[in-house]
């Protein structure tokens, strides 16, 4: 079994009492916001047992991302979910969008962290908490795994529901506004829409 608290502990060891896992969701799909997620669990946690099914979310099913979703908000003594939207990828970059969200997200939790676990190689700019930047963190800390699971059933939610509003031949409902090839065939097909990264789905539209 992999552990998964080992730099959770060592924060705790040093005497960190809230230590936030940082991470987001849909970095790379062709319509739709980013979300990002925050989770704050209290000191000597025990993920063992109470969420031991607990894995980066892209790992686990739909079915266990559900049922872990309300076990994590009930453990967790705060959480945020906060979004980049299209409009802000587009201008800015989906880099810098994400870290815009991540900013956003820490504004809206009500417990300020002490230390910041984020997931990726790259570190929150411009923010006063000491972090560390985990590349696959969402596989190695149980905190960024519990992010990851926040963000992603959100925004799959989202994107289910804006599916009602659009073609059908995108096929949102399935592919969550990811690369695919149907979702490339309806662009060409019926162009893209507003609620699509215009600058990404560009070249699938050239001739």
């Amino acid at each position: 079994m992999i552990n998964r608290d080992k730099y959770e502990k060592e924060l705790w060891e040093k005497g960190y009492k809230y230590v936030c896992g940082i991470d987001e969701t849909a970095m790379g799909t062709m319509a739709g916001h980013l979300n990002i997620s925050c989770v704050i669990f209290p000191v000597n946690f025990d993920y063992v047992t109470l969420l031991p099914k607990i894995n980066d979310s892209k790992q686990l099913t739909s079915e266990k991302r559900e049922k872990l979703y309300p076990l994590i908000k009930q453990y967790a003594l705060d959480w945020s979910v906060a979004e980049a939207s299209v409009k802000e990828i587009d201008e800015m970059n989906v880099y810098w969008a994400r870290f815009l969200a991540v900013k956003r997200g820490l504004e809206k939790l009500k417990i300020k962290p002490d230390y910041i676990l984020m997931d990726g190689n790259k570190a929150i700019p411009e923010i006063d908490i000491p972090q560390t930047a985990i590349v696959k963190g969402d596989a190695k800390s149980f905190s960024i795994s519990a992010a990851s699971i926040l963000a992603k059933v959100d925004r799959d939610k989202y994107i289910v529901e804006l599916a009602k509003e659009v073609h059908p031949d995108y096929d949102w409902a399935v592919n969550k506004g990811y690369y695919s090839e149907k979702h490339i065939a309806a662009l060409q097909k019926h162009g893209k829409t507003i609620w699509h990264r215009q600058k990404y789905v560009e070249k699938f539209l050239k001739k």
